[in-house]
């Protein structure tokens, strides 16, 4: 009777560090999975140059507002070229 009863409590003993060492596992790769998303840039709008149609950063790049919507422009020069065509 106490074989088995000490064969019991190893199995428990085993079967609790089991679950143990399994859920650690997984936490730890939930825990890197979200530093991984954290780290992660966001995306960025993209416009195109109402000139010559290269797309790029809004933030890069040099945008109007006027009656007919917002323009955006890669340069200088091309915002220039749209003013003396129009």
């Amino acid at each position: 009777m106490r074989a088995l009863l000490f064969f019991v409590f190893i199995l428990v003993v085993y079967l609790a560090i089991r679950f143990t060492l399994k859920r650690v596992r997984e936490l730890r790769a939930a825990s890197a999975e979200a530093e991984t998303l954290k780290n992660k840039p966001e995306p960025e709008e993209m416009v195109a140059c109402a000139t010559c149609g290269l797309h790029l950063p809004k933030h890069e790049a040099i945008c109007e507002v006027s009656e007919a919507g917002e323009r955006c422009f890669c340069s200088d020069t091309h915002q220039q070229q749209a003013h003396k065509e129009n």
